[in-house]
């Protein structure tokens, strides 16, 4: 059997919803990147473990201090961290290497309210 992969690019009507896409993509990074680092200073400075559902409960708190993370839905936030506690397991069991800090490459995912249409 072999596997293929197709990359597509959105064309985007409307700037409106091309910066909503974008802002979407910057939370999922923010949010990844920042609970990468906690996990890192948790250990090494405290040797504590964070999981998921301790980080998804300080959302609400990092919510306040990024006043633009409001406008974001918030299952794209919970899919970053859960997508970061998926590459830790996935390390701790040998299958993957160190979770590394997403960036503008990375593959971004949105999780909610995208529509298609046309011919795939």
């Amino acid at each position: 059997m072999q596997l293929r992969r197709y990359r597509y690019k959105l064309k985007v009507k409307g700037k409106g919803k091309e910066q909503k896409l974008w802002k979407f993509a910057g939370a999922y990074r923010l949010i990844y990147n920042l609970g990468l680092l906690q996990r890192e200073f948790l250990w090494w400075q405290r040797r504590e473990r964070s999981t998921y559902a301790k980080q998804c409960a300080e959302l609400v708190e990092l919510k306040k201090e990024f006043l633009w993370l409001c406008e974001v839905h918030s299952q794209v936030l919970q899919q970053a961290l859960r997508d970061l506690d998926r590459a830790y397991r996935n390390y701790f069991a040998g299958r993957a290497n160190y979770p590394n800090l997403s960036n503008l490459s990375s593959q971004d995912r949105l999780v909610q309210n995208i529509s298609f249409k046309g011919n795939f």
